[in-house]
Formats: C-alpha cells, sequence, structure tokens
C-alpha cells in the first residue's frame, strides 16, 4: 500500500506549492501532539507509532526545497488518483444510465447529490464518455474493414451493441458497406508495413491513435475536407521555428498526410493497413495457440475472450479464429480434463496412526496435570497475600505483573491481569482526582493554558483508560474558554496599530482554526486587507530604499501568506523585482571585490564593471557602477598626473637649483622668482586649446593653492627656455605656448594674433605669432 503523503499528514495545503518553513515546524509540532494521545489507544496504537515513527522523514523531507517539490507531486498524484476512484464509481452509475442513450437533467441532479460531485463535473464526464464511445466504435468499424469492406450486418451489430441508431454507425464508416450475401470484388490495397511503422511511431511520440486524430478530423471525413486539414496542418508546422522530437514527428505525420489523402485509393489502403494492425496481436496470440498444428479447446475459448478485446462479438471472434486456422491447415479440438486423483489407503493409515499417538499421550499427561494445579494455585494465593500486604496501589500492581511475567499462562495468571487492570483504574482514578482540583485551581486564576495542559498530559499518559476521555472533555471544555477569551482581547483591540492586530487575529487562528468566532475573524482580517498592504507597503519601500531587499521580500511574503487577491498579486510582481535586485546587488558586492583585488590596474578594475553592464543592460544597480567607474576614472587620471609630476620633479633637479618645487604642482625659477605650474594644460588637460580657451584656464586655476595665476608675457616665457639650465621638459620645438601679447593683423582680413614661444631648449626656442583661434598650449605663471 502506497504510504500517506506528508502534506495531507500535516494537513497542509497543495495548492501553493511554497510552505514557511515555520508554518511546516508548526504543523509538525501539531501531528505529534495529536499522535502522542492515541500512542496507546485501543485500536489506533498501531497507525499512532507508525506516523510518529516517520516525523523524522517528514521533518527531513518537508524543510527541503527540492525534496518537497517531489512530495508536492506525489501528493497531487494521489489527489488525482483518487478523484479518479470517485469517478469510477460515477462511471458505474453512467454506464447505468447509458443503456437507455442518454442521461436526463434529474438524473444528472440525483448523482451530481450522491456523489458530492458538481454537476458540471458529471455532464463533462457524460460528454467524455461519449467521446470514448465514439472512438470505441471507430475503432471496432476500422477493425472490420481490415478485409476492405465492411457488411449490413455487421453495422446492425455493432448499433444493437452501442445502442445507437445504425444511421449513426453508417456515417462514422469510410469504406463501402456490402449487403448480406453480396461479395465485394475490389482488390484491397495496402500501405507499405515499413511506412505505416514510421506512421505508428511517430504518432507515439505525439500521443495521437491515427492520422484523423492528428489532423482533428473524423473518420469518415470526405476527402477534401481532409486535404485541406493535411495543407493547413504543414503549414502550420512549418512556421515552427523551435524543433524538438514533437514538432519533428508532427513534421513527419503532415507530410504523410498531405500524400495518403491524396486520393481515395491511398486514403482506403491506409484505413485498411490500420485496421489490420489492430489485429496483429490476436493473430500472434493465435499462432503460439497453434504451434503443434492444432488450437485445443481450451485455447480456442481463451482467444475468443481475447478477441472480444480488440472489439469483436462472440461469434465474429469464432469466426475469425476458425478462419485464421483454415488457412493454416489447422485443427481445433476439445480435450477432456483429467478427474483427480483417488487418495490413497496409506495416507489413512498415517492418519489413524497419529489420531492413536495423541491419545496414548493424552493418558500419560493426565496424571501430571492434577499435581500442577495444586502447586499454580498456590503461587497465586502467595501473591495475594504479599500485595495486600503492600500499601501504595502502585506496588501492588506491580506484584501481580511481576506474577504475570514470570508464570506461563493458566486461570489463575488470567485472575492476575484482572487485578492489575483493577488496580491501573484505581490509580487512574486517584490521579485523575489530584490533577483535577491542579487544574481547577489554575483555571480559577486565569491559567487556562497550564490547565489544559496538565489535562492533556494526562489523556496521553492514561489514553486506553475511560478517565481519558473525561480529560479530553475537560480540554474541550477549556480551549472554549480559552477562545472566548482571545476573541474577546481582539475586540478590545480595534484601535491598536494594522501590524499589532494582524499579529493577533493570525495568532487566534493559528491557536483556534475551528474557533467558534474563526469565521468572525476571518472577516476582520478580510476587512482589513488594504489597510494592511498600504501599511507593509511603506515598509517595503523603506526596506528597499535602503537596500534591504531581503527585508521587503519577507514583507511580501508574510501578506500572501495571509491574502490571495489582487494586491497580492501586485505584491508578488513587486517581490520578483526585489529578488532581481538582491541578486544584482550580492552580484554588484562581488564585482566591487573583484575589481579592488586589481589594486592600481584601473583599466581591468573598469573592465570588470563595464562585462557586467554590457552582459545586463538596465540593472538595477547601474548608478552604482557609474559612480565606481567614475570613481576609477579619477583615479587612474590622478595616478597619470602624478606621474607626470615626479617625472618633471626629476628632470628639476638636474638643473642645478634653478627649478625648485616651491608648492605641490609648481617649480620657482630662482634666478627671477616667478613661479610657474609644474605641468602645462596639455599634460593636465590632455587637449589643447585656443587663446579665449587658454585665458579662461588661467582664470580659474589654483594649483598649489594659488589663485592669481595668468598667461606669461614673451619674455618671461622665453627666459626659461633660452637660458640655461631649460624648464624641465623642454627641447620640443613643435610645442608652442601662448603668451599675454595680442594685436591685430591683417591677413586676408582683420585677426587677432598673439605671441607664442616655442619649447624647444636654449637656441631652439623662438618667438612666433598665432591666429587666436589655433589650438595651443598654456603654461601658467604667477605672480
Amino acid at each position: 500500500m502506497e504510504r500517506e503523503n506528508f502534506f495531507e499528514l500535516l494537513e497542509l495545503s497543495t495548492d501553493p506549492p511554497e510552505e514557511d518553513p515555520k508554518n511546516i515546524e508548526e504543523a509538525i509540532k501539531k501531528m505529534q501532539a495529536k499522535w502522542s494521545r492515541f500512542r496507546n489507544h485501543p485500536t489506533k496504537s498501531i497507525q499512532a507509532k507508525k506516523y510518529l515513527g516517520m516525523l523524522p522523514e517528514i521533518r527531513q523531507v518537508m524543510l527541503d526545497p527540492e525534496f518537497r517539490k517531489e512530495e508536492l507531486s506525489r501528493a497531487l498524484s494521489q489527489k488525482a488518483a483518487k478523484s479518479e476512484e470517485k469517478m469510477a464509481s460515477i462511471d458505474r452509475h453512467l454506464t447505468l444510465h447509458l443503456t437507455k442513450g442518454y442521461v436526463t437533467d434529474e438524473e444528472v441532479a440525483k448523482l451530481s447529490q450522491l456523489h458530492d460531485v458538481p454537476e458540471a463535473d458529471i455532464r463533462k464526464r457524460i460528454r467524455q464518455k461519449e467521446e470514448d464511445k465514439f472512438t470505441e466504435i471507430d475503432r471496432q468499424v476500422g477493425m472490420r474493414m481490415a478485409k476492405g469492406f465492411i457488411t449490413e450486418d455487421e453495422v446492425a451489430k455493432l448499433a444493437k451493441m452501442h445502442n445507437l441508431a445504425e444511421e449513426i454507425i453508417r456515417k462514422r464508416v469510410a469504406g463501402p458497406i456490402v449487403k448480406a450475401g453480396e461479395t465485394h470484388t475490389a482488390v484491397v490495397e495496402t500501405l507499405d508495413r515499413a511506412l505505416l511503422k514510421v506512421i505508428e511511431d511517430n504518432l507515439a511520440i505525439i500521443g495521437k491513435q491515427s492520422l484523423y486524430e492528428f489532423l482533428e478530423v473524423e473518420p469518415n471525413s470526405s476527402l477534401k475536407l481532409l486535404q485541406k486539414k493535411a495543407h493547413k496542418k504543414e503549414t502550420e508546422i512549418l512556421k515552427i521555428g523551435k524543433k524538438d522530437a514533437v514538432v519533428t514527428a508532427s513534421q513527419i505525420l503532415a507530410g504523410h498526410c498531405v500524400s495518403i489523402f491524396k486520393s481515395e485509393e491511398s486514403r482506403a489502403a491506409y484505413d485498411v493497413s490500420r485496421a489490420r494492425s489492430h489485429l496483429k496481436d490476436l493473430d500472434a496470440d493465435i499462432e503460439v495457440a497453434g504451434m503443434d498444428g492444432k488450437i485445443r479447446a481450451e485455447y480456442f475459448s481463451a482467444l475468443v475472450t481475447r478477441a472480444a478485446q480488440f472489439g469483436l462479438d462472440e461469434e465474429e471472434a469464432r469466426e475469425y479464429i476458425r478462419n485464421f486456422a483454415k488457412e493454416k491447415q489447422w485443427a481445433i479440438e476439445g480435450v477432456k480434463s483429467a478427474k483427480p486423483a483417488r487418495k490413497t489407503d496409506k495416507r489413512i493409515l498415517m492418519i489413524a496412526a497419529a489420531a492413536a499417538l495423541v491419545l496414548v499421550l493424552a493418558l500419560g499427561v493426565g496424571g501430571y496435570a492434577y499435581f500442577s494445579a495444586r502447586a499454580k494455585e498456590k503461587a497465586y494465593v502467595a501473591v495475594v497475600e504479599k500485595a495486600s500486604a503492600l500499601k501504595s496501589l502502585a506496588a501492588k500492581q506491580k506484584a501481580f505483573e511481576d506474577y504475570v511475567a514470570e508464570t506461563p499462562k493458566n486461570k489463575f495468571t488470567e485472575a492476575a491481569e484482572k487485578e492489575v487492570a483493577f488496580l491501573k483504574a484505581q490509580i487512574v482514578q486517584e490521579d485523575f482526582k489530584a490533577l483535577k482540583e491542579k487544574a481547577g485551581a489554575l483555571a480559577k486564576a486565569g491559567k487556562l493554558e497550564e490547565a489544559a495542559a496538565i489535562y492533556e498530559a494526562f489523556a496521553k499518559k492514561y489514553d486506553k483508560t475511560p478517565t481519558a476521555g473525561t480529560a479530553k472533555k475537560a480540554v474541550e471544555d477549556l480551549n472554549a474558554a480559552m477562545e472566548e477569551r482571545d476573541f474577546k482581547a481582539l475586540e478590545g483591540m480595534l484601535q491598536a496599530g494594522v501590524e499589532q492586530r494582524m499579529v493577533a487575529y493570525v495568532a487566534y487562528l493559528t491557536k483556534h482554526p475551528k474557533g467558534a468566532h474563526a469565521k468572525d475573524v476571518k472577516t476582520m482580517i478580510s476587512d482589513m486587507s488594504e489597510e494592511y498592504y498600504q501599511a507593509l507597503r511603506k515598509e517595503m519601500e523603506a526596506a528597499a530604499a535602503q537596500e534591504r531587499y531581503q527585508d521587503a521580500i519577507a514583507l511580501v511574503d508574510r501578506y500572501c501568506r495571509i491574502y490571495d487577491n489582487a494586491r497580492a498579486q501586485e505584491m508578488l510582481e513587486q517581490k520578483n523585482r526585489y529578488t532581481t535586485q538582491l541578486k544584482e546587488s550580492i552580484i554588484y558586492q562581488g564585482l566591487v571585490q573583484k575589481a579592488d583585488a586589481l589594486g592600481t590596474d584601473h583599466d581591468a578594475a573598469m573592465a570588470v564593471y563595464n562585462d557586467f553592464v554590457a552582459v545586463h543592460p538596465g540593472t538595477s544597480v547601474q548608478k552604482k557602477i557609474d559612480e565606481r567607474l567614475a570613481e576609477l576614472q579619477a583615479k587612474k587620471e590622478a595616478a597619470r598626473l602624478a606621474a607626470a609630476r615626479d617625472k618633471i620633479r626629476s628632470q628639476a633637479s638636474g638643473t642645478g637649483g634653478r627649478f625648485v618645487e616651491d608648492r605641490e604642482g609648481t617649480l620657482k625659477d630662482t634666478k627671477t622668482g616667478l613661479v610657474w605650474t609644474m605641468l602645462d594644460a596639455k599634460q593636465e588637460t590632455q587637449t589643447c586649446a585656443d587663446y579665449f580657451a587658454a585665458r579662461k584656464y588661467v582664470g580659474k586655476l589654483n594649483t598649489g593653492g594659488y589663485k592669481d595665476w595668468r598667461l606669461p608675457t614673451p619674455q618671461e616665457l622665453k627666459a626659461v627656455y633660452k637660458n640655461s639650465p631649460a624648464f624641465p621638459g623642454a627641447g620640443n620645438p613643435d610645442e608652442w605656448y601662448w603668451t599675454s601679447r595680442s594685436f591685430r593683423a591683417w591677413r586676408d582680413r582683420w585677426i587677432s594674433v598673439v605671441e607664442v614661444v616655442t619649447a624647444g631648449a636654449g637656441t631652439s626656442a623662438a618667438e612666433d605669432s598665432r591666429d587666436s583661434y589655433e589650438c595651443g598650449n598654456v603654461r601658467a605663471v604667477r605672480p
């Protein structure tokens, strides 16, 4: 017998596949408490021990998501099986009603009431049986078409068999119908066996019985309709992009439909081949039965029964088997069954000898039995005297129990067992009297849970006694009192906060799922669904804003455990977003760790973030990634400038003390006292500037903390390049710098011209003039 599923044992619904571990643990505790009370029950103890022994397995399966998923699947299968079993009973009644060809509305209503099933389900079952009926009729018609035609008599038999008009059967016949006595001279063509095998194999892949079912048409449909359906099916399948086994099989079958239903002849060949294939298993059975050149009577009877399973009636089956045997030139014989063998006299003699031996043994034992009985009586009297001398009931009980355990069973041990039962009952009554006083005092003090626990412990300890029922009734009364008390407490919480009220309402239903006011509390919960949603939504948004996505998800789950409404659907959609954000947040932390581990390799670190964004455009952590990229770019730029300054410092050390570092990023010319920027504008910004941009550049410059930077005069600029030692890095005559001197000049038009100085060292440094819109460099100076 298949074991009960764990969802049913724990009284958990199979509708929501995801169960909160807390709910599961609570359900396990309830189950344990329930069956522990029946551990010593006279009829339920075996079942209780079975279920209690299963608890470790139940906990392991139900608390593991994968195992729980498998258990859910099994539970649903069992549920479906039970439903099918119920429907089997309904089917028997439907079959009875359908013998007249239909089921009335009144009969449907009665069946619905009898089986506690909606009328819609009954009607659906009727339609299914009618469809099954016509499927069976088509199969039986097809089998009779194996010879290439069907007779009027066969049509009449099928109509009578299924309680239908002959005209209905005729409409389902695709081939010729021949009158009795007529012969059908047309040559019956069949499909190639290999082709038929290909068709049957591909039909099996897609779960269809025939090409007609594949095209979703009746077997007697017109050739024109079949051709239209075949071409349409082929076109539909060719449009499917994704190819799998079902699509491939469908594509093959569509091609065969186009070919087979091209003409009436090829269609008839398919019908006959299909019909004959139905009988191949029966043919194989007949071959086995006639292997020795004849078919024995018992084999013949079995073959007739087997043929009936294929849809042939008894006379048709007999005729089919006779014709098969005739073609094989086999005889059909009958063999008389052998009579049972007669029992031998030797067996009778052995029985008589055994009886005599028993009699002798009985006579020999009689003398011993008398003296043994006296000894047993004396031992029992001794234990009675011993028990009488003991004061406590438990000690008396043990004395009799020890006697029973140490003595072979006899009438005196039976008397001792009755004494044990009497003493147990007395002990139970004394214990109950004591706990009743204690529990009554607790209940009077308002400690109803403690009082109920005492009664429950008693009922569990003495589960098989009548007094246990009294204790259980006391527990029920206390639970009712607790339920009433708890509900009144809920009524006094109407002004409390929404979360506080919800916790109290859910706690009430958890504690009193079948309480007298459970329906009222469920209404209270239902009435506050929108209020609770708005409260949780604020908490969710606050948690999400602080990137506490797990807390936000927990809030969604809290609402959905209580409600199943439109708001719950909104919550679940939000949960999906939070889940994605949580996942991407975790991934982002991994990206940060990976990028940080690369140290000063800023390009590689930026690639870590850029690669992720390329694969996940629109990610929820895009803003954080942009900030990280900007930070890395700034670090990269700072590193570049620091390296450039270090290079200038190194070159300045070779100027014999002429150029010394003044402040961070500045060099002082000790000959002139002027302070220059250590790096020029191109080194700082990696771009050139026209004259107007150069003036803005020095106006905003604050290198070294100075804010009085300016463009140098031509003389100041030439002095640091012509005079030796030249400014660090000098020597590139193609590099030129803007000066502060500008004037108007005619060069095909009036333009602003600015004097510039090339950066060559010594004599290679030279003055020149440039159009103010050309792109040059800036070496700022102060004061």
